[in-house]
């Protein structure tokens, strides 16, 4: 779940590298972004990327009960993408930053999951 909002409790805007540039101002009251985009901590990762490039935005807070947890950025996402798990039973690759619980193939543990080096350049 993803929203727009100018009234999120706990965050009341955010400063970009656009507003810094692009506005001028002696605090960050004066060129933040009030009408923020944000995430809660259940939105999946599809999710959270198509609203990163659909918005064309470098950075989104997720909230939890109106509450900032954290901000995932473009560069989190490419990382995600790029960590790959395989199970050494079936050999089905699973991307996520941590192994799977199961193999949604052979109902492997995370116990039997490698990480996958990615060769320079993939």
């Amino acid at each position: 779940m993803f929203r727009s909002s100018t009234t999120l409790a706990g965050v009341v805007g955010m400063v970009s590298e656009y507003d810094l540039l692009a506005k001028s101002g002696a605090t960050a009251r004066d060129v933040m972004t009030t009408a923020v985009v944000s995430v809660t901590e259940d939105t999946s990762i599809d999710d959270v990327r198509n609203l990163l490039v659909g918005q064309r935005i470098r950075r989104v807070p997720v909230l939890s009960g109106g509450r900032l947890m954290g901000i995932i950025s473009r560069a989190d996402v490419v990382v995600l993408m790029a960590t790959e798990w395989v199970p050494e039973v079936c050999g089905e690759s699973v991307r996520a930053a941590a192994p799977p619980e199961h193999c949604p193939k052979c109902q492997s543990g995370s116990d039997r999951f490698v990480l996958q080096e990615q060769p320079p350049g993939d």
